[in-house]
């Protein structure tokens, strides 16, 4: 759950901003360090039911951007590969024969 008093006028948290602006796997660094420094000062700060509340938020705000990620590969649509610009050894060899159809094995 996105704290208030640290969003931004656009509605975004530092949060969001690492994801937009990083890779997906530095991104899961960052955030596996967050949970990492509040699971090692257990009870040393703040209470451990405050400390594994703070874990859960940015496990579950991880999480949804995991799914959100899955998401977006699920529905990728990869462009074509045209028999003309396929580099395979098959269809550079068909190409050359200037056959204008491929027939697969």
């Amino acid at each position: 759950m996105k704290q208030e008093r640290y969003l931004k006028d656009d509605g975004t948290d530092t949060i969001d901003k690492w994801a937009a602006t990083r890779s997906n796997e530095a991104f899961r660094d960052i955030m596996f360090a967050q949970v990492e420094k509040y699971h090692d000062r257990l009870g040393k700060k703040d209470s451990i039911v405050s400390e594994v509340g703070k874990m859960a938020d940015y496990m579950n705000r991880w999480l949804e951007y995991e799914k959100e990620w899955e998401e977006k590969e699920a529905n990728k649509i990869y462009p074509a590969v045209s028999a003309e610009n396929c580099k395979c050894d098959y269809c550079i060899e068909r190409n050359s024969q200037n056959l204008s159809t491929i027939k697969y094995r």
